[in-house]
């Protein structure tokens, strides 16, 4: 995916974070880390992490063919200027290299749908989208929906330590010692709905100040630091 995509949809994170946590905190600078946060003149080193539980080289086709489907989109309906975030069911998704050009077909069809609010169906390959105003055209595949109900307390602390190598790094940078991070899994339906975790099963100790996870679909928080 490309680098911009990345950085929409972790700026999208951070809002909807904002949002449900105090919408009163300010984004004010992106940096390393993500960005920073800033609440009554106080600021905060705020890094997003995606949780991803599949295989890299099934995602690194799926985002290949939405990255492909954003461009046909943007050259078709230039004046369009939404964000798309797609649920995709991994299990349905037709990896054919055959079927691609389809595929590709499909997605800019449903994606045209939703934002002109026409009612029909999407392929069987999408499970839910949620479209939100922008600046340019982005589709987002999600595929936090179908393995989300693997997660559990040892995936959750092995994304802590990947970022708390880089924690010394984000202080320095910022020169800020408060450093929030803010894990983003994807909930829409009750096998993937983590809302009836108790946060003290993590058991999480890290030297980030504050560790979020944000259910993105379900607009919920668990605070587990």
């Amino acid at each position: 995916m490309q680098k911009d995509s990345k950085f929409v949809i972790e700026q999208c994170y951070a809002e909807k974070f904002i949002a449900i946590f105090n919408n009163e905190m300010k984004v004010i600078k992106r940096e390393a880390p993500d960005f920073i946060l800033e609440l009554n003149n106080e600021r905060i080193g705020l890094e997003v992490e995606r949780i991803f539980i599949t295989k890299p080289e099934n995602r690194g086709f799926i985002e290949s063919i939405f990255d492909k489907a954003e461009e046909r989109l943007r050259e078709k309906y230039p004046d369009i200027k939404n964000l798309l975030n797609f649920s995709v069911d991994e299990l349905k998704f037709p990896f054919e290299v055959k079927m691609k050009e389809t595929t590709i077909t499909k997605i800019v069809e449903c994606a045209y749908n939703a934002i002109t609010n026409n009612a029909a169906p999407y392929p069987d390959f999408i499970k839910r989208l949620s479209v939100s105003n922008h600046t340019d055209i982005k589709l987002h595949p999600n595929l936090g929906a179908y393995w989300l109900k693997q997660l559990n307390s040892k995936t959750v602390i092995a994304y802590i330590n990947k970022k708390e190598k880089l924690i010394q790094s984000y202080k320095s940078n910022t020169q800020l010692k408060t450093q929030w991070l803010l894990l983003v899994v994807s909930g829409i339906h009750s096998e993937s709905d983590y809302s009836d975790i108790e946060k003290d099963s993590f058991n999480i100790q890290s030297q980030f100040d504050k560790v979020f996870l944000l259910n993105d679909f379900q607009a919920k928080i668990f605070h587990l630091k």
